[in-house]
């Protein structure tokens, strides 16, 4: 008996402690900070400089900007909030050619375990030029014809379908997102970017990973992380170290390795210049079985591993530290033809079965 009673002075007291906490628990205060529609022309400049919160720019077929920005915080004390969202700096200004939206915010002001979140959600024309300058939040955009001048700071950024062929996107300590992309210039530090489709761009990749399923010609520099292509037509490519992998190349391959890792799984028969500049990594070349090319390749204290039974050479030179050759593989007549430049570094040129 005297447990039981012991056991509900406890409950009881823990009760007293802790149903006030739940009271006190975190609520979500919301509130609408503005909402407009502005028309505007073909092609008009869409600006939003904006932090601690997400973007979201949908397409919709008028030539209307619809604006509404809202703002969201998690706190204990909800008759704080409105004290906290007048604090908010939002600006919105524009016409027919220019919109631009700027909003500032002090976290500083929030308790530890307070969170604040301003939205901002677009409904936009396709053919508009959209510049973003965003930190700490995500945001994600829609299609586009007109000009994409992106950066994305603390946060991830996607994108369905950036059609212009300037594009300037970068993306730093967090991850981009890209459906099809035709052209422009993207840089990544510190994060992830990943590319469904592309036609022409230049990538400069920097302590990330970069991962692209097909492109047509791609121009890219990768330092310090991982460069993976599945279907390119041309690349060009500096990297340092890292790892390089190419999955079906059909035209071109320009390579600058230094202390990494190069594969290509497959060099198509229609290729027409293989140049593969390596120092201090490993390289490994397939050619389909039905290549035909002339190759050369000078090595220092290394070797060049290739197919010697289907390999017909016009000079083959080894010494203790250097070694350089000359042949054809295939059919005479091919204008096809793979230089390669090795030190410290072996190559495997392959041909598939």
């Amino acid at each position: 008996m005297k447990t039981i009673k012991a056991l509900t002075i406890i409950i009881a007291f823990a009760a007293v402690l802790i149903i006030p906490e739940i009271a006190r628990a975190q609520k979500t205060v919301e509130k609408v900070l503005a909402s407009r529609e502005i028309k505007v022309a073909d092609f008009a400049n869409l600006e939003i400089e904006h932090k601690f919160g997400q973007i979201i720019c949908k397409n919709h077929d008028i030539n209307v900007i619809k604006i509404k920005v809202t703002a969201r915080l998690e706190t204990r004390d909800p008759a704080k909030a409105e004290k906290i969202f007048s604090r908010i700096e939002l600006q919105i200004s524009g016409d027919d050619s220019k919109v631009k939206i700027k909003s500032d915010f002090s976290n500083k002001i929030l308790a530890r375990d307070e969170n604040m979140s301003i939205d901002i959600e677009i409904l936009m024309p396709e053919n508009i030029n959209l510049t973003i300058d965003h930190m700490f939040g995500n945001a994600v955009i829609g299609s586009l014809t007109g000009v994409a001048s992106l950066s994305s700071s603390y946060g991830s950024l996607k994108a369905e379908n950036l059609q212009h062929t300037k594009n300037d996107i970068k993306v730093s300590f967090g991850n981009g997102s890209f459906g099809a992309i035709n052209g422009g210039k993207l840089k990544v530090s510190y994060g992830d970017l990943v590319i469904e489709n592309a036609e022409n761009i230049q990538i400069n990749s920097e302590y990330s990973n970069a991962k692209i399923t097909s492109a047509k010609r791609i121009i890219a520099q990768n330092e310090g992380g991982s460069f993976k292509a599945g279907k390119l037509e041309t690349l060009e490519l500096s990297t340092k170290f890292g790892d390089a992998e190419i999955g079906d190349l059909s035209q071109s391959l320009l390579v600058r390795n230094e202390y990494g890792s190069l594969k290509v799984n497959y060099i198509g028969t229609r290729f027409t210049s293989v140049e593969l500049d390596n120092s201090f990594g490993s390289a490994a070349l397939n050619f389909d079985k039905d290549a035909s090319f002339a190759f050369e390749a000078r090595m220092s204290f290394c070797e060049l591993k290739y197919p010697e039974k289907s390999a017909n050479m016009s000079e083959k030179v080894t010494t203790a530290f250097e070694s350089s050759y000359k042949g054809k593989i295939g059919a005479a007549g091919s204008m096809a033809k793979a230089v390669i430049q090795s030190s410290y570094g072996n190559v495997d040129l392959k041909i598939n079965k």
